[in-house]
């Protein structure tokens, strides 16, 4: 019964504090949309995606290590990324600019977007390479977001077992005072049997002593008629 209690006890811990966690994150699907949006060169075509539980400023530094790999090094200025000449692997022909910027879509969700220039034009996501930079920032969003709740599941498990170990010593102890209790008792039934059979004694002793008593008054007249 104690490990069934124990179990439940921990599965239902851990539910709650997933749920409390990762309640944004869990029920969201992530997706890439395309909208107007402001960045530093104007009003321009944007491929946006929402992510969980991470800051603006940590989601620029972490796309900006992201855009590394495609051998550019992107720089920050003011809130907003920008990579320039970047030459993909598999659009050799093509040289393009970069640029991102962030924005707050509600309580702990930040929307990336991400401007896509090639020569004097902003490209839409009917182009291949947009649709190729899409499918790369839906799965960099997607890392992102996991981050944050597999943290919290670090956090949760080790909770758990802190609990489990919690619940371990107070059975333990448990376990120990109620042996305690189980010698205390014995305890209690023999000196209660020793008080009882001890006032027996006292009795027959007292009896005795009365005897005793007697025959010295007996003496002690027996002393007196001697002249």
């Amino acid at each position: 019964m104690s490990k069934i209690i124990l179990n439940v006890y921990c599965l239902v811990f851990l539910i709650t504090l997933c749920c409390f966690f990762n309640y944004h994150v869990s029920a969201q699907k992530i997706s890439v949309t395309e909208s107007t949006k402001e960045m530093s060169l104007g009003t321009v075509p944007a491929q946006c995606v929402s992510i969980y539980g991470v800051d603006d400023k940590t989601i620029l530094k972490e796309y900006s290590r992201h855009l590394s790999r495609f051998k550019t090094n992107p720089e920050i200025r003011k809130g907003e990324l920008m990579a320039i000449n970047i030459r993909l692997n598999d659009f050799p022909n093509d040289t393009i600019s970069i640029y991102a910027n962030t924005e707050s879509a509600g309580k702990d969700e930040i929307r990336l977007q991400l401007f896509i220039q090639k020569g004097t034009f902003w490209l839409k996501q009917q182009e291949a390479i947009v649709k190729y930079l899409r499918e790369d920032l839906h799965s960099f969003a997607v890392e992102q977001c996991k981050r944050p709740v597999e943290s919290n599941i670090t956090k949760t498990e080790k909770n758990i077992d802190q609990k489990q170990k919690e619940i371990s010593d107070v059975f333990k102890e448990n376990g120990k005072l109620n042996e305690e209790a189980e010698e205390c008792k014995k305890t209690i039934e023999h000196n209660n049997q020793k008080v009882s059979e001890n006032e027996s004694y006292i009795l027959t002793l007292n009896k005795e002593l009365e005897d005793i008593k007697k025959q010295l008054a007996d003496l002690q007249e027996q002393l007196k008629n001697i002249k």
